[in-house]
């Protein structure tokens, strides 16, 4: 993808050349968009949905209000604009977009005091509880998408705020007038506190399910009396204690049950498939994480298994943070020598979905590219007789039960020195090293009968939602 950028275009014809390219912007969090081409002019109703028409002079009217991302370069291709006026010209538009800028920051604070101030009342028959979430995101929208429709089956009237398109971005301002006029009785949120302005009434469900930069880093997390923080992980508790937060309430991922459920109209082949995206892109040449990613492949490859005293020592080694060590580099280690692994050993056929892995000669030839999130997922996982599942600071992940519960068998890297042990471990094959992987891929565990039930019952949205009712109630 070229660098290419949201822009106010002077010149209507090659604005509108530019929007039939068809051409994509980076977003900041690592997604991407279809770039918006803004131009001087009225809008046209025939113009295609990119090519939005918005006089100079009404800049600020629309920008203020406009759910669609800002552009963030000026074109003057197409003009006869002097360099003077060129230079005057864009002045004036930054100008235009400070006071845009200004005024929907002035909208957020206002908001946020009309928040505190707001007391959700408990008397309500239905409970309204709020949620926002990114397309963009590759996990936690469909976990909140999760959430929502489990907390609608009982009875609660839930907002679940999201881009309808990926030309929206959920501006600061229009996230605060959304809880503002909701007035939840809940909020969920997922890697973020986001409290410091609700009602003290107003209950907040916050789930770590990754080291954020908030739960890594040493400062204080502001909590309040209504906060309940679920925690995703073992290996997360260290940072709780550091904070002195108490008490966190332990929830491992979760699964649509409604989704991921067997399917006996669909035939499992005799193959074994990965779903789940390489990190390649972290790692620049010559960093010191990538030597500790290399160094931790490299000690896999030997059959070392890794303990918490282990990381440490090669943390220190490579001069790299032992938080981003363990749930992170280890991680994506494991994850890279284990599917390279089943690719180079497996007798049966393989299958690999995900991003990035075309870069991994190993891989390409198995790559399948990227698999939309839901049905699709669960199609593969009913389509196959096993699944790989190598995270390794956890063995009870999402993947590994919506595997098993659209009837696979996991194939589970086994890291139970640094992970608990996992329910119902005779369900499961378990290996360490590439020999042990290769002879999984021969074995059927002895009883599988009622796998998808006991998920269900312990790891689906239904479940975790009936948690959070029983939680503030």
């Amino acid at each position: 993808m070229s660098n290419f950028k949201d822009t106010y275009f002077f010149g209507f014809e090659v604005a509108k050349q530019v929007a039939l390219q068809g051409n994509f912007v980076k977003l900041p969090d690592k997604g991407k968009g279809r770039q918006l081409c803004y131009y001087n002019g009225e809008p046209l109703v025939n113009n295609p949905e990119t090519l939005i028409g918005v006089p100079m002079d009404r800049i600020f009217d629309y920008f203020v209000d406009t759910p669609y991302r800002h552009p963030t370069f000026v074109n003057f291709s197409g003009t006869d604009f002097s360099e003077t006026l060129q230079k005057e010209t864009q002045y004036n538009v930054n100008h235009m977009f400070e006071q845009v800028n200004e005024e929907r920051e002035r909208r957020r604070q206002q908001y946020k005091k009309m928040i505190i101030r707001q007391s959700p009342n408990f008397d309500d028959p239905v409970k309204r509880a709020f949620l926002m979430t990114s397309r963009h995101t590759s996990v936690i929208q469909y976990t909140s998408k999760g959430i929502a429709r489990a907390l609608k089956k009982l009875g609660y009237d839930v907002k679940l705020m999201i881009e309808e398109d990926d030309l929206q971005i959920l501006h600061k301002d229009m996230r605060m007038k959304a809880i503002y006029e909701f007035n939840p009785h809940l909020t969920i949120n997922i890697n973020h506190m986001y409290n410091e302005f609700l009602n003290e009434k107003t209950w907040n469900i916050v789930w770590w399910q990754d080291p954020m930069p908030d739960l890594v880093k040493p400062d204080a997390l502001y909590v309040r009396d209504r906060d309940i923080v679920f925690s995703y992980c073992r290996n997360f508790d260290d940072f709780w204690i550091r904070k002195q937060i108490t008490p966190i309430f332990r929830q491992e991922m979760s699964i649509d049950a409604d989704i991921f459920c067997p399917n006996p109209n669909i035939e499992r082949k005799e193959k074994v498939v990965f779903i789940g995206s390489t990190n390649f892109k972290i790692y620049p040449s010559g960093s010191r994480s990538l030597s500790l990613k290399k160094e931790m492949m490299a000690l896999l490859e030997d059959g070392i298994f890794f303990t918490y005293d282990r990381v440490r020592i090669l943390t220190e080694k490579h001069g790299v943070d032992y938080d981003t060590g363990l749930n992170l580099i280890l991680h994506d280690a494991i994850r890279d020598i284990t599917v390279q692994w089943l690719c180079e050993e497996s007798t049966i056929d393989v299958e690999i979905y995900g991003r990035h892995w075309e870069q991994n000669e190993v891989v390409l030839p198995f790559f399948k590219g990227e698999v939309e999130h839901g049905r699709d997922v669960a199609d593969i996982y009913r389509s196959t007789k096993y699944a790989l599942a190598c995270q390794g600071g956890n063995i009870q992940t999402q993947r590994l039960f919506e595997a098993a519960s659209c009837g696979a068998i996991p194939i589970v890297y086994d890291s139970r020195p640094i992970s608990p042990d996992p329910l119902w471990k005779n369900q499961y094959l378990f290996f360490k090293t590439r020999d042990e992987l290769k002879q999984a891929l021969k074995k059927i565990p002895e009883n599988r009968d009622g796998v998808f039930d006991r998920i269900k019952n312990r790891f689906s949205y239904d479940y975790l939602a009936k948690k959070i009712h029983q939680t503030i109630t």
